[in-house]
């Protein structure tokens, strides 16, 4: 049993890949919504056609993301993780 204890917790610590996707993919949002609502609009005075990202593929990504998040931050704050 400890030894299975001592397993749970390094699967628990995850690794890098686990870690980081969440984070890589709301820069991913990020960064199309930048160039469809910054970059996109202060280029086309000039001329410039800058190719516009799809939205309509990450905004659920998105909004998901950003509920998950503000849900479990609810719950820490209600102390439901302890």
């Amino acid at each position: 049993a400890k030894a299975q204890i001592e397993v749970n917790k390094l699967d628990a610590k995850g690794n890098w890949f686990q870690s980081s996707w969440r984070p890589a993919t709301a820069w991913v949002c990020v960064g199309g919504f930048t160039i469809n609502f910054l970059i996109s609009p202060l280029a086309a005075p000039f001329g410039i056609i800058v190719p516009q990202a799809d939205t309509s593929v990450m905004m659920p990504v998105l909004m998901g993301m950003l509920g998950l998040g503000g849900l479990r931050s609810f719950e820490k704050v209600k102390g439901v993780n302890k």
